[in-house]
């Protein structure tokens, strides 16, 4: 083989070889990079599916401490539903105004005394009215601590060391004992200033209503 033959084989194979390397090398950049894009494409779906897992495990954790609060309040209300309903259990066995048949009563409760004397309640009397005029001394009263019929209500009437009297019988009305008009008649009273007052007086209690002044003319 004449040498220019040779020097023209060698360039070809020469040609040949710099461009299987070229190839080589382009196939493995290539390789690098689609294998590189994989590992991160693999990665970002591990990050958005460990994303997702973390906020269904948020979500499930806000959800069990929402229902765990909801059961709480429920119990919390079932609890004091019941309270109330032991307290109106109660309230109805002692509570006089509501002793337990639906009907509401508005009862007094008065802490009475008793007269060491004659061992009678002491009756709070009060004079709810008076006046004078040409047919005598009229006044109204009431018992307002003890309820009874047939008690004896005496309006007394004093002038220096005159005493003039007037009695009716008590009647038990809603919330009290009604003494009723009491009137003195004119021709047993002269004229001048008096002293009144309310005498309450029964087998169970007996008291005075305070004194009021009125003028006989």
């Amino acid at each position: 083989m004449s040498k220019k033959k040779q020097v023209i084989v060698v360039a070809i194979a020469a040609i040949v070889c710099i461009a299987i390397v070229a190839g080589l090398g382009i196939w493995a950049e290539l390789s690098w990079n689609k294998t590189q894009a994989a590992m991160i494409a693999s990665t970002n779906q591990e990050s958005s599916s460990s994303s997702i897992d973390g906020n269904s495990n948020a979500s499930s954790v806000s959800d069990s401490s929402d229902t765990s609060k909801s059961s709480s309040v429920q119990t919390d209300s079932v609890s004091s539903t019941s309270d109330k309903g032991t307290a109106g259990g109660s309230l109805s066995s002692t509570d006089a105004n509501d002793p337990g048949d639906g009907v509401a009563r508005d009862t007094k409760t008065v802490t009475n005394t008793t007269n060491s004397t004659n061992g009678k309640v002491v009756a709070q009397v009060a004079l709810s009215w008076w006046d004078a005029d040409s047919s005598g001394i009229h006044a109204n009263g009431s018992v307002n601590n003890f309820i009874e019929s047939n008690g004896t209500c005496t309006l007394i009437a004093t002038q220096g060391s005159n005493q003039v009297t007037a009695s009716n019988k008590s009647i038990a009305d809603a919330t009290t004992t009604a003494c009723g008009e009491i009137t003195i008649p004119r021709n047993q009273i002269a004229k001048g200033t008096w002293q009144i007052h309310i005498s309450y007086s029964s087998q169970a209690a007996s008291g005075n209503s305070d004194h009021e002044t009125v003028q006989v003319n």
